[in-house]
Formats: structure tokens, sequence, C-alpha cells
């Protein structure tokens, strides 16, 4: 006995439930689509099934259709290339998603490094005066322990500089990674619309079959919301002896002016910026090498800002360095890569405009 296929809900005697399509029904069995693949249960397994309406039905035949056209398993043969695009499409944001990850990773390694190297620090500092109050005579056992444990640190020190050391080198890369995958994307978004829109003025000029309009739609639909997650914001700069400038406020309350530097790894602020930010920097902070646009070094106290941002664009856990002195006059710092690697960056030195591009 086979009966048509319907939607259905199958409740099954173990509480669970199937909603699908039924395929075929048996004395012995029951086969369902449930829109990854289809299932054979045993009639002895279910308790009772829900037969839906024709009105459900056709709903769920184009929801089941609609996640097979969305991840390319299903394609009138017209629009092949269509579809091909789109997987494309879909592909760069798979790889902003996952640079994105492992620019977080590498991010929160390097706080979680430089936090411990912190606090060993301060424990080193403590051991060292306690060392140097020692009388060695009057407690030798004690005082070699003391040595021990100030040899120990030292040593464990040594191993976290280094780590810090190889983890500030490989930021600078993670952030330019994120921002080609983001760049990327972008385009590919700009140049798909393109030719998905050229595609839908051609085929006006036929007549359409059912699955090209349902395919033309869902892609339509899914590129509206790619376009809702993309985020484009224009920041008026002004012009110095230094470079460009931009307004920035640091962790939602501190406001600064900093120059645009597409060259320096990470974002530096003086110390009277950090002041206002209440940042203590005691001598636990750890030093760290910062690259300039000139490509020169200098060493500076690695500090995390909770969020820095540009007109309506933001980025929270940015990296950031503190210097002694100012890069121009009036000027509070650079807005480096650990800043603008979250964005698909454009200088635009004519008009003196920042465009800053990134998606949700």
């Amino acid at each position: 006995m086979t009966f048509d296929a319907s939607a259905d809900v199958i409740h099954l005697k173990n509480k669970r439930s199937l909603e699908g399509i039924i395929k075929e029904e048996t004395d012995e069995v029951v086969v369902i689509e449930v829109g990854i693949g289809t299932v054979t249960i045993g009639k002895n397994e279910i308790e009772s099934i829900e037969r839906a309406g024709e009105e459900e039905q056709e709903s769920l035949i184009k929801k089941f259709k609609k996640k097979d056209i969305e991840k390319g398993a299903f394609a009138p043969s017209s629009l092949k290339e269509l579809s091909d695009r789109f997987q494309k499409l879909k592909r760069s944001k798979r790889r902003v998603d996952a640079m994105r990850s492992q620019s977080a990773s590498l991010k929160e390694q390097f706080n979680q490094k430089r936090d411990k190297f912190n606090s060993l620090m301060s424990t080193f500092d403590g051991k060292n005066i306690e060392l140097r109050n020692l009388d060695p005579n009057h407690d030798v056992k004690y005082y070699n322990k003391v040595v021990s444990d100030v040899n120990s640190l030292s040593a464990r020190l040594s191993d976290l500089a280094d780590t810090l050391k190889d983890l500030n080198e490989r930021l600078p890369d993670s952030s330019r990674a994120v921002q080609k995958s983001i760049s990327d994307y972008t385009k590919n978004l700009y140049d798909f619309k393109i030719y998905f829109e050229e595609e839908l003025r051609s085929s006006e000029a036929r007549r359409l079959t059912e699955d090209e309009i349902y395919f033309y739609d869902t892609i339509k639909d899914a590129l509206a919301g790619l376009e809702k997650n993309l985020r484009k914001h224009t920041i008026a700069l002004s012009k110095s002896s230094g470079g460009l400038l931009t307004e920035v406020t640091l962790n939602d309350k501190v406001n600064c002016v900093m120059i645009v530097d597409t060259g320096a790894s990470v974002v530096s602020i003086t110390r009277n910026i950090a002041g206002q930010l209440g940042m203590d920097l005691g001598g636990a902070h750890k030093d760290i090498e910062l690259i300039l646009a000139d490509g020169s070094l200098v060493k500076a106290k690695a500090v995390s800002l909770k969020s820095v941002r540009v007109g309506d664009s933001k980025a929270e856990d940015v990296l950031a360095v503190v210097v002694d002195n100012p890069p121009a006059p009036g000027v509070d710092g650079l807005l480096g890569m650990s800043f603008l690697g979250n964005f698909s960056v454009k200088v635009d030195s004519a008009n003196k405009e920042l465009i800053l591009e990134t998606i949700k």
C-alpha cells in the first residue's frame, strides 16, 4: 500500500518527532524527506502521524527547495553559473569569518600571555626586593630558596617574553589577513550584485519556469540579507604636517586626535591619554616593538583598549601601545592596523576622507 507524498509530522514512540514530506509509506516503513535527505522509519517505532494539507505541503516543499538553492544543491540548468557565483560569494564570506576567528584567537593568546607576564613581573619585582633585604648569613636555607624563586621567575619571564615577541610579530599579518578577506568579500558582493541584476533584466525577455522564478526570488532575498549586514562609513579627515588626522573616541569616554597610519602595526596613544583613561602603567607592563610607517621600531608599553570608535565605526578589545612622545604636535597617537584591520580601508587623500567597510 503506497500513498501520495504529503507534508507530515511523524510522532515517534520515544517522544521525538520528525517534520517533512512523506515520499513513501508501506505496511512496514515510512520514508520521509526532512530537508537534508530521507529517513526510513519502521512502523513499529511510530506513535502517530499528522498529515498536513496541500498549502502546508507546498510551504514545506518550498522551504526545502530554498535550503537547496542557498547551499548550491539545486539550480535550474539555465542558472547554473549564477548559482556557482553565489556559492563563491558565500565562500568569501566564510573566509572572513575564519580570518576573524583566527585573529581573535591570536589576540586572546597575546592578552592572556601579556597578563601572565605582568603578574609574574610583579611577583618577580617583589622577590627581588625581598632578596635585597635578606642577610644571606642569617638563614642560608631560606635565602637560597628566594634566590631559586627569583631564578625560576626570571626563566619563566624570559620564555613569556619570547612568546609575546612571536605573537606580536604575527598580529599585524593577522590584521592584514582579516582586512584583505573583508575587502575581497565586499568586492565579490558588489560584483555579484551587478551580475545578478544583469541576469534578472535579461530574463525578462523570456518566459521563466516556476523553478527559475523561485530561484531568482531566493537569491534576491539572500542578497538583500548580505547587503543588510554590510556597513560602510565615510569619515572626514583633516590635513596636518604629520599626515591625515581624525577624531577618535577611546573606551567610550576619552576623545583624542590621531594620525591615520596604515603602516603602523597597532594603535598608539600618549601617556597623557593613557592617564585620562585611568591606566596604570607600572613596571609590570610588557614592552613591545611598534612598527612605524617609515619601518622604524620603537619600544612601548602594551595595553588593551575596550573600544576604539571613529565616526560610526567601532572595534572592541583593540591592542594598543603607550608611547612617551606624540607623533606630531597636537596629536595624541596613531590609528594603526589593530583598529584598521577590522575593516576594508580606503584613504581618499584628495577628498580628505577615510572610508571604512565591514560586515556583521
